[in-house]
């Protein structure tokens, strides 16, 4: 009768208390999703989740069933993605979840993973020398690549002397080149934001489950201060100078400042009537505007560094 009475649990507490539960429920879940197409991004969540609740050693435990689909692909000739997914993956993420088990502090987590982004980047210029030349191959490769499958898909000759104007105008006024001189730069940025992702989501997962309000809070008092718009100038002071690599480590930092910019949004709207209906419009506006919302974004970040609007406008 007691059961009856009691309330159902929302399903993320139940899978939760279902895979805390002995030492090979998560690691067998998380070999699962790990195999099944499209879902093998949570299984790296299931491995933060583990290291953030239990310990660093029992999501490492569970780190070594999730990326057995990544050995496979290795053994079978697809080094690279294997190993990128195993690397960049899943160790960065266990890592990334055993820094914030240990120090409760995402600003450490992520000053500790923009650290080692920026380090990835020098170890591929050290590796690359040439590695700005060699992403101009491959970006006009595939440019070139792509018109070609144009032609060969039998479009309208209008159409294919619009698409061999437009890569021909890139080329021409050097967008292309541009493009390389950061390319490493906005890949890694990427790798580092979804790594960041599935950490938010772990945490998420185990504040519904354990601590209820527990990730919001430490993401609204989450602030970069003055040291970060120092990194920045002299980041600015380096391209300036002619330093290509600091081309690639320039989004690295601009991402710090949008994800202070997003935290600054999240804890402003927090008491706001009906505050749902304002993050969507914000998020629609970033997605809609992008990528000039990117720009505004990463100037609040700045302002917020100097200004520190939460204590101003009584927010922290």
């Amino acid at each position: 009768m007691d059961n009856q009475n009691r309330p159902q649990q929302p399903a993320p507490v139940m899978f939760a208390n279902y895979i805390l539960q002995g030492n090979m429920r998560a690691p067998l879940i998380a070999l699962l999703f790990a195999a099944l197409p499209l879902f093998g991004w949570f299984s790296y969540v299931i491995v933060a989740f583990v290291a953030l609740r239990k310990t660093a050693v029992a999501g490492l435990w569970v780190l070594a069933w999730a990326i057995l689909p990544s050995i496979v692909y290795i053994a079978l000739g697809r080094v690279w993605p294997g190993v990128l997914n195993i690397v960049a993956g899943g160790l960065f993420i266990w890592l990334l979840a055993t820094v914030l088990h240990k120090s409760a502090s995402w600003l450490r987590v992520l000053q500790i993973a923009a650290l080692i982004a920026i380090v990835g980047i020098l170890l591929m210029h050290a590796i690359h020398p040439d590695l700005v030349g060699w992403w101009k191959n491959v970006i006009n490769n595939y440019m070139q690549a792509q018109v070609s499958a144009a032609q060969k898909a039998g479009i309208s000759a209008a159409e294919q002397q619009r698409l061999t104007h437009m890569y021909t105008t890139l080329k021409q006024q050097g967008w292309l080149n541009r493009a390389a001189m950061f390319a490493t730069g906005v890949i890694t940025t990427l790798m580092l934001a979804s790594g960041l992702l599935h950490l938010i989501i772990a945490r998420w997962w185990q504040a519904v489950a354990f601590n209820p309000g527990g990730l919001q809070k430490e993401l609204h008092n989450l602030r970069f201060d003055y040291k970060l718009v120092v990194a920045l100038g002299l980041c600015a002071l380096a391209i300036w100078i002619g330093w290509t690599l600091a081309w690639d480590v320039l989004p690295v930092i601009l991402l710090l400042f949008v994800i202070s910019s997003l935290t600054l949004t999240h804890r402003i709207v927090r008491k706001a009537k009906s505050g749902w209906v304002w993050l969507l419009a914000f998020y629609s506006a970033v997605i809609l505007l992008s990528p000039y919302s990117f720009g505004v974004l990463v100037l609040v970040g700045i302002l917020d560094c100097i200004i520190n609007f939460r204590g101003r406008l009584h927010l922290a």
